[in-house]
């Protein structure tokens, strides 16, 4: 628990998460579109990936940003 704690969501066409760290008096960038291991991804997960510009990248962003999200959308109802 951190009740000091404050935070920030970026969601756009690309998606960010920052902190701030009071011990430090600093925000933190953490670049959590990043994030790429022990994700759950499922096949329309992968070939977004695999179809993409920066295929193995950045695949949590991938799963969430408003740029892939109309892909997404139509491939789950095919």
């Amino acid at each position: 628990r951190a009740p000091d704690m404050q935070g920030w969501i970026i969601m756009g066409t690309g998606s960010n998460a920052a902190y701030y760290e009071p011990d430090t008096g600093s925000v933190i960038n953490i670049e959590w579109g990043g994030l790429n291991k022990g994700l759950p991804r499922t096949d329309v997960d992968r070939f977004i990936d695999a179809n993409s510009d920066h295929p193995g990248q950045h695949l949590f962003e991938k799963m969430i940003s408003g740029l892939y999200l109309g892909k997404m959308v139509m491939l789950n109802l095919r």
